[in-house]
């Protein structure tokens, strides 16, 4: 079948993110005198759930309040500064996007991120008009797996859910879309673990950017 919408994940899904989160997250560590450091692959393991988990994950046996509040103080304007050097879209991915526009499909970006971060590297890599509307984490409302923003995206634009699919890399939006009760399409190529107990959930499993064309057109 055809697809009227897609509802997408931002990192590990369409962009590949992790070198500029993973220097922000050191330096502001390092501002705080946190002896701690990570690598790349290390944060994969810290990522998907918003920028509050994240940190509270990355001060590990250092994690209090007093230690969070400084560490977002120091961390959310390094990644605001630090989320255009590294960023980019995975290889792919672009055509595919431009495809669906082509084809007139409803797309949707739907995150953990920071709505302000969110919308900001959204428009600095795919452009103003490419997505018919960006949600991020916004001050007191819920976070993937929560199906809120499908919930909303639904109920705005008139969508049935058979008519929808999310296209995710992790548990935690195989979780999200099970919940909204659409179809989802786990893409391997981002920050999941992907063994059984990931896979079986998912109604779709791709390896590649184009696998998700053939699906949705």
């Amino acid at each position: 079948m055809a697809y009227k919408a897609v509802i997408f994940d931002l990192d590990g899904t369409l962009l590949d993110t992790i070198q500029d989160i993973t220097a922000a997250l050191n330096d502001a560590l390092k501002e705080i005198d946190i002896p701690l450091s990570y690598t790349p692959d290390e944060v994969h393991a810290l990522i998907g759930n918003g920028a509050a988990i994240l940190m509270h994950r990355a001060l590990g046996s250092f994690d209090s309040e007093s230690n969070f509040e400084k560490l977002k103080v120091a961390y959310l304007p390094k990644y605001e500064e630090y989320q255009t050097r590294h960023t980019k879209a995975f290889p792919g991915i672009n055509k595919v996007l431009k495809a669906f526009k082509k084809n007139r499909k409803f797309l949707f970006v739907s995150t953990n991120k920071p709505h302000k971060l969110a919308r900001a590297i959204v428009d600095s890599r795919f452009g103003y008009d490419l997505f018919l509307e960006v949600k991020g984490q916004m001050p007191n409302s819920p976070i993937k797996p929560d199906p809120d923003v499908i919930n909303y995206f639904l109920k705005k634009y008139g969508l049935n859910k058979k008519d929808v699919i999310y296209i995710g890399d992790s548990v935690v939006d195989v979780d999200c879309a099970n919940a909204a009760g659409i179809n989802c399409c786990l893409v391997t190529w981002g920050y999941g673990k992907y063994d059984w107990t990931l896979t079986s959930k998912a109604t779709f499993v791709v390896s590649k950017p184009e696998e998700i064309a053939t699906i949705v057109l």
